[in-house]
């Protein structure tokens, strides 16, 4: 394996860990304080699937990053799949006034340290 791929594959672990991190800090905390933005009933179970699926899919690509030839489309998918939870997120929480919607900038600057300038467009 090349220097760079192990470089990337470092950083992939970073990402997957910092995930964890916001995901349980971020989505457990507002379900265990029962914030006011959380009403609607369809949100809660939400909240629920996205905070399981999301470790779901961190054990998935534990166990996959070992056997990855291809980094940077490994984390291309991961980030593209916190993309598409993030915009669910949004939409349950309260749209453009959503206090979530800064997620997409961590997702953002993360493209940006794997794809440096063209991975943030």
């Amino acid at each position: 394996m090349k220097r760079e791929d192990e470089i990337v594959l470092g950083r992939i672990k970073w990402l997957m860990a910092l995930r964890i991190l916001l995901v349980t800090s971020l989505l457990g905390i507002p379900l265990l304080l029962e914030l006011n933005y959380l009403k609607n009933p369809w949100s809660i179970t939400t909240f629920y699937f996205l905070i399981g699926s999301t470790y779901f899919l961190t054990l998935v690509y534990t166990l996959f990053i070992s056997r990855t030839r291809y980094p940077l489309f490994f984390v291309s998918v991961q980030l593209g799949i916190d993309l598409l939870f993030e915009t669910a997120l949004i939409v349950v929480t309260g749209g453009i006034q959503s206090p979530f919607s800064f997620l997409y900038v961590i997702t953002i600057v993360s493209a940006c340290i794997f794809f440096h300038r063209k991975g943030g467009c």
